[in-house]
């Protein structure tokens, strides 16, 4: 239930599975101040919509704009899929076993949304028992879709074991905090083992047209991923301060990064042929150069000056709350 990677694109297939560990780890963090508080729930859901839901909506009317143009004639172009799109729940006016949004790589902004809803109704807790809350519940999901599947599209697509990559950033992140720290070798041999294991790929995911959410892909992706990012926070060394914000610009950009770089590979898809440049490495930088450019600009001009207004307008509107105030 992904709309999954063909073969040859592992380099960067398992990227997705690390971005959903890293996204359960910040969320713990960046909720630390509304945890415990009657105001948590609605600041929480404020935010995070405001930081996903206005560039989304304007990629996904950027990319029927470019289909119409085409006269792109798909069948699951109906106002009913690009409702759900908008949404973000999974198409279940298409294929029950591709239930992709219109602007395909939305499938990871569904199970994005999806954790965000179920996040937020326990920070009225303290932060540990909270996030400990939210990953039995999410946990509690995919056993039950396991033992006795759902059987409607979205949750039984909300409920497929990449989930639980999300459950695996929480953990990383309540590890950190209270206080466990790794030592250089053993930090080393968890990327190197985790290396190996993507390299290896035992249960051959990578070479099938659809990559599965199921227990191989966390088992193949989701486990080496969190191996990964858990060896580089229990205690990494800071970046050396010339390479330091230049990866913080680009780390604030990377949600634009993300939904916009495929119209920079469209557009150098079909001007490449024109320059008479035969080397597919050339064309590799020339489109990541390309897309990070592309979306610096775009994080300037559009993405921070609109999250910025439109935070700043909900949290004049409300401030944490203790339960007991």
């Amino acid at each position: 239930m992904d709309p999954g990677f063909r073969p040859g694109t592992f380099a960067t297939a398992w990227g997705v599975d690390l971005f959903f560990v890293i996204s359960g780890f910040i969320i713990v963090y960046s909720s630390e101040r509304v945890f415990g508080t009657r105001t948590g729930p609605r600041q929480f859901l404020w935010r995070r919509a405001t930081r996903v839901v206005p560039l989304y909506w304007i990629a996904t009317t950027v990319w029927l704009c470019i289909a119409m143009m085409k006269g792109n004639h798909d069948s699951e172009l109906n106002l009913g899929s690009i409702a759900l799109s908008y949404l973000f729940i999974p198409n279940v006016l298409g294929n029950p076993a591709y239930p992709v949004p219109v602007l395909s790589l939305g499938w990871t902004l569904n199970y994005e949304m999806f954790f965000y809803v179920v996040f937020a109704g326990f920070l009225l807790l303290r932060r540990t028992p909270g996030s400990l809350a939210a990953a039995g519940l999410l946990a509690a999901f995919v056993l039950i879709e396991a033992v006795v599947p759902f059987g409607a599209v979205p949750i039984a697509y909300w409920s497929q074991p990449i989930i639980l990559e999300f459950v695996l950033g929480i953990l990383i992140a309540l590890a950190l905090r209270h206080g466990l720290a790794l030592p250089a070798y053993l930090r080393g041999l968890m990327i190197a083992g985790a290396v190996g294991l993507l390299v290896a790929d035992p249960l051959g995911i990578a070479l099938l047209p659809h990559t599965p959410n199921d227990i191989s892909r966390l088992l193949s992706w989701g486990i080496p991923a969190s191996a990964i990012f858990a060896a580089t926070v229990f205690g990494a060394d800071p970046l050396p301060k010339k390479l330091e914000i230049p990866a913080v610009r680009i780390g604030d950009a990377s949600y634009v990064l993300y939904l916009f770089h495929p119209i920079v590979l469209g557009t150098m898809k079909a001007a490449w042929p024109r320059l008479h440049l035969h080397s597919s490495w050339l064309f590799i930088v020339c489109v990541i150069a390309g897309s990070v450019a592309f979306a610096l600009l775009l994080h300037a001009l559009i993405e921070k000056p609109l999250v910025s207004a439109l935070q700043n307008l909900g949290d004049r509107k409300a401030r944490p709350q203790p339960l007991n105030a």
